[in-house]
């Protein structure tokens, strides 16, 4: 399987860099596992929000959408659980 470029939007960089160092450390392990399988056994997907895909980091989520023609998985949401599926 090819090697999936991972971008992140300008909005899940912010949240990204707002980030406690341990739980970065953790979503970053995420991301570079999304860059070499971005389907994961884990993966679900997201009911009422088109075509984007979650993966858990412990209370974390991570929410993104991939673009299979070009080889990238686009991060759009990185955030707690609780406040993660919340509309914008």
């Amino acid at each position: 399987m090819a090697t999936y470029e991972v971008e992140l939007t300008g909005r899940a960089r912010k949240q990204y860099k707002a980030l406690d160092p341990a739980v970065r450390t953790r979503v970053r392990s995420a991301l570079t596992q999304l860059a070499h399988d971005p389907t994961p056994s884990q993966v679900k997907a997201l009911v009422g929000y088109g075509d984007l895909l979650r993966v858990r980091v412990g209370d974390w989520r991570v929410l993104y959408r991939i673009e299979h023609d070009l080889a990238r998985v686009v991060v759009v949401d990185i955030g707690h659980r609780g406040n993660v599926y919340r509309r914008r």
